[in-house]
C-alpha cells in the first residue's frame, strides 16, 4: 500500500533497479492500483471542485438575477439600457439647449417689444408736433378774417359794431368748420390719432364758437339801428334781404339747441336722442354759408371772398366723404370666427379681416358696426394676432348693442373703423414704477401689457382692479397666470370677500407700492366718475397731472 508520494517514488526506483519477477510483478499491480486510486481521488476532487465552482456560479447567478429583477432590468435588456442612457444624455443636452434657445427667443421679443414701443413713442413725441400744428393752423385760420373788415363806417361807435359782429360772424364760422372736420372721426384720424384728445377739442371748439357766435346779431343790431334806423332781426316776407336774415335765425336756433343738448344736458338724455339732435349740425355749415355770401359786405368786397369758397369747397368734400364712410365703403369688413364668455356678463368676440386688416397698438380701440343699418360703438382691442391678424373685442352686457353681443354668431359679418386712441402707448418703456387702475370692462386695455410683461422682471408694475363682485372679474384666469406684476382686486358689493373691499383709493395704493405715489406713471381705465375722483384724489397727494394717463367710458 503506497502511503505518500515519496514511497511511490521509491517503489518505481526498486522496480527499475531490480528484483526477482515475483516482486516486480506484485510491484506493478500495487502501482496500478495506487495509480487507479490516485486517479479516482483527481477525478473526484476535480469534480468536487467543479460543482463547488457551479454552485457559486448559480449563486452569483441567482443573485444577479434578483438583482435585475429589483431593478426591472433583464440581462438581455442590458444593452437596450445602455441605448435608453445614452438617449437620455442626448436629450437632456437638447432640452438644454431647447431652454436656452426659449430665454433666447424670450429676450428678443422684449427687445423687439421694446423696440416697437419705442417707434410708438416717437409716433406721439411726433403727435404732439402734429397737435401743436394743427393748433397753430385753427388759430391762424381763425384770426386772419378779421383783418379784411373794412373799418370805413362814419363814426366809431359804428365802426366798432361792425368789428363786433363781423369777429362774431367769421370767427365763429370758421371754427364751427373746424369743430365739424375734428368731429367726423375718419377724417379727424388722417390729422391726430389720438381720437379723445381730438374729440376734447371738438367739444371746446363748439362752446367756444357758440358763445362767440352770439355777437353777430347782438352788434349787427346794434349796428343798423344805429346806422339806418331799422331792426334787421325782424321777419319780413318776401324781401330777398330779409329771407337770408331769417336764414342766419334759423342757423342761431339750431346752434343754441346743439349747445344745451351736448354743454349742458348730455349727461341726462339717452345717447340715441342726443345723436339724432347731434346730426343736426350737418345742415348749419351750409345755412351758415347760404346766409353770410349774399349779404355779408365784407365777403362781397374783399379778398375772404377765396377763402370762404375754398372752405366751402373742402367742406363739400368731407361732407361726401363722411356720407360715403357711413355707407361703409371706407369700412374694414370683418368677420366673427369665435365667441366665449370671460366673466359673467361679458363676453369676448373674436374676428378675421375679410378685407385689408386693421394693425393696432396695445390699448387702441376701433368703432365697432354690427351690421350695414347698425349704429357705431367703440370697443377696446383686448387682444391682436401680428401674424393672421385677428382681434378681439370685449363687451360687458350693459347698453342696447353691448348686450346684442353675448349671443352674437361666428360667421357674422361686422365692420369696423380705426384704430384709435393713444392710451397706452409708452408703458412699457416708460423709466417710472407703473400703476394701472382699471374699473370692471376697463380692464381690456390692459390686457396687451400684462401679457407683454411677462418678459421684462426689471420693471415694477402694480394693477389695482374694482369690481362689485368676484363673478365680474373679467379674465380672472389670465389675472392668476400673470408675471412681473402684483394684481390687487378690490371688491366694493360682496361683503364675504377677503380680500380688499371698498373703492380704490391713493390710501390703498400706498399699502402695496413700495415707493411714494408721486414717483409712479399712472393708466386708469374706468367708469368716468370713478376716473375723475381717482385723478382728483392723486393730484391732492401731489401726483403731476403729466403722469396720469386716463381713457374714459363715454362717446
Amino acid at each position: 500500500m503506497i502511503k505518500d508520494r515519496g514511497e511511490f517514488f521509491y517503489r518505481i526506483w526498486l522496480y527499475n533497479v531490480g528484483a526477482n519477477s515475483f516482486a516486480q510483478r506484485r510491484l506493478r499491480n500495487q502501482m496500478r492500483v495506487s495509480l487507479n486510486r490516485m486517479s479516482m481521488k483527481k477525478k473526484k476532487k476535480k469534480a468536487e471542485s467543479s460543482k463547488a465552482n457551479q454552485k457559486k456560479a448559480g449563486q452569483e447567478k441567482t443573485g444577479s438575477a434578483k438583482l435585475s429583477e429589483e431593478h426591472g432590468i433583464y440581462p438581455e435588456m442590458k444593452e437596450k439600457l445602455k441605448n435608453l442612457e445614452a438617449y437620455e444624455s442626448r436629450l437632456k443636452k437638447i432640452i438644454s439647449s431647447s431652454e436656452q434657445y426659449i430665454d433666447d427667443v424670450n429676450r428678443l421679443k422684449t427687445k423687439v417689444t421694446l423696440l416697437t414701443e419705442k417707434e410708438d413713442l416717437k409716433k406721439v413725441k411726433y403727435l404732439r408736433v402734429r397737435k401743436f400744428l394743427l393748433l397753430a393752423v385753427i388759430a391762424v385760420t381763425s384770426i386772419a378774417p378779421p383783418f379784411f373788415i373794412q373799418l370805413d363806417e362814419a363814426t366809431t361807435i359804428l365802426n366798432i359794431y361792425k368789428l363786433l359782429a363781423k369777429i362774431g360772424s367769421l370767427t365763429a364760422t370758421t371754427l364751427f368748420a373746424w369743430q365739424f372736420i375734428l368731429g367726423f372721426r375718419q377724417a379727424a384720424a388722417y390729422l391726430i390719432t389720438d381720437f379723445v384728445w381730438t374729440i376734447d377739442l371738438h367739444k371746446k371748439l363748439g362752446i367756444f364758437a357758440s358763445l362767440l357766435i352770439l355777437l353777430h346779431p347782438v352788434f349787427i343790431t346794434f349796428f343798423y339801428l344805429e346806422k339806418e334806423g331799422m331792426m334787421p332781426l325782424t321777419l319780413t316776407i318776401g324781401v330777398p334781404f330779409y329771407d337770408f336774415v331769417m336764414l342766419g335765425q334759423v342757423a342761431l336756433i339750431i346752434i343754441a339747441v346743439l349747445f344745451f343738448t351736448s354743454a349742458v344736458f348730455r349727461r341726462y338724455m339717452p345717447f340715441s336722442l342726443w345723436y339724432g339732435i347731434h346730426l343736426s349740425s350737418y345742415v348749419l355749415l351750409p345755412i351758415v354759408f347760404i346766409h353770410s355770401f349774399p349779404i355779408g359786405t365784407t365777403l362781397l368786397n374783399t379778398p375772404l371772398r377765396y377763402f370762404w369758397i375754398a372752405m366751402a369747397c373742402v367742406l363739400t368734400v368731407f361732407y361726401i366723404y363722411r356720407v360715403l364712410c357711413r355707407l361703409v365703403l371706407f369700412s374694414a369688413k370683418y368677420e366673427v370666427v369665435d365667441t366665449h364668455k370671460v366673466s359673467e356678463d361679458t363676453t369676448e368676440i373674436k374676428m378675421v379681416p375679410r378685407s385689408k386688416p386693421l394693425t393696432p397698438v396695445k390699448s387702441q380701440f376701433v368703432y365697432f358696426r354690427r351690421g350695414f343699418w347698425k349704429s357705431a360703438r367703440p370697443y377696446t382691442i383686448s387682444d391682436y394676432d401680428e401674424n393672421t391678424h385677428q382681434l378681439s373685442i370685449t363687451a360687458k352686457a350693459g347698453g342696447k348693442t353691448s348686450t346684442a353681443l353675448q349671443s352674437v354668431q361666428p360667421g357674422r359679418k361686422t365692420y369696423l373703423d380705426g384704430p384709435y386712441g393713444v392710451f397706452a402707448v409708452g408703458i412699457l418703456h416708460c423709466k417710472r414704477p407703473v400703476i394701472m387702475v382699471a374699473g370692471g370692462i376697463g380692464i381690456t386695455p390692459f390686457r396687451r401689457v400684462f401679457k407683454e410683461v411677462r418678459d421684462m422682471p426689471s420693471k415694477k408694475f402694480y394693477l389695482f382692479y374694482g369690481n362689485k363682485t368676484e363673478d365680474e372679474i373679467v379674465y380672472k384666469e389670465e389675472l392668476q397666470q400673470a408675471a412681473n406684476i402684483e394684481i390687487i382686486h378690490v371688491i366694493s358689493d360682496q361683503p364675504d370677500y377677503k380680500g380688499e373691499k371698498g373703492f380704490i383709493t391713493p390710501r390703498l395704493m400706498k399699502k402695496y407700492v413700495e415707493d411714494k405715489l408721486p414717483s409712479h406713471e399712472f393708466y386708469i381705465c374706468g367708469p368716468p366718475m370713478m376716473t375723475l375722483n381717482l385723478e382728483k384724489q392723486l393730484r391732492s397727494e401731489n401726483v403731476d397731472s403729466k403722469h396720469i394717463h386716463h381713457e374714459l367710458f363715454n362717446y
